[in-house]
């Protein structure tokens, strides 16, 4: 895809789906073939496309940062922890920490967007905040050092073994990052 191999298919493919593109972008494709002692053809001349545009599109983004804080250990990161732990009440207090990066969506308006988590846990209720400062950093953050939590974006529930998706849209209305 515009002069950069993007896969490899097997011999006996004949056709390849690019699932890295996005709506109303252009975009030039080539082929070239190897055989089996490694040499390889010339490629074709390059085809130009140009993605349809999408009113509607479902684009799942992951965090680009996750941590969480913990009142009870004020100085520990959680950076490279596996999960994130997010827990309110009288023995402790844990904040989770999200960052998301929505730069690279395409061009047009954000219709809606929810935040989808996973949770190991019982039924819990759960608060998610707006966090005004996206520089935080996910290897250094702890309790001491983490920006304030905003305003209340949702509440919902959890539920043991299961994802639960909150409304967020209210928080997610620009290009760049953003954070709960």
């Amino acid at each position: 895809r515009n002069g950069t191999a993007i896969a490899r298919v097997a011999g006996s493919s004949t056709s390849f789906t690019d699932v890295g593109t996005k709506p109303s972008t252009a975009y030039t494709y080539s082929v070239a073939a190897v055989d089996a002692a490694g040499n390889t053809s010339t490629a074709t001349s390059a085809t130009a496309v140009t993605t349809a545009a999408c009113s509607t599109c479902n684009i799942t983004l992951n965090p680009v940062a996750d941590s969480y804080t913990n009142q009870s250990s004020a100085s520990t990161n959680y950076g490279s922890a596996t999960t994130v732990l997010v827990k309110g009440g009288t023995s402790g207090v844990e904040n989770g920490y999200l960052r998301f990066d929505t730069s690279g969506l395409a061009a047009g308006t954000i219709f809606s967007s929810a935040l989808r988590l996973y949770s190991t846990t019982a039924t819990q209720s759960y608060t998610v905040k707006a966090v005004s400062v996206n520089t935080w950093v996910e290897t250094s953050i702890n309790w001491s050092n983490a920006p304030a939590m905003g305003s209340t974006i949702a509440t919902s529930t959890t539920t043991a073994n299961a994802y639960v998706s909150t409304a967020v849209s209210s928080a997610v209305t620009t290009r760049g990052l953003i954070s709960f």
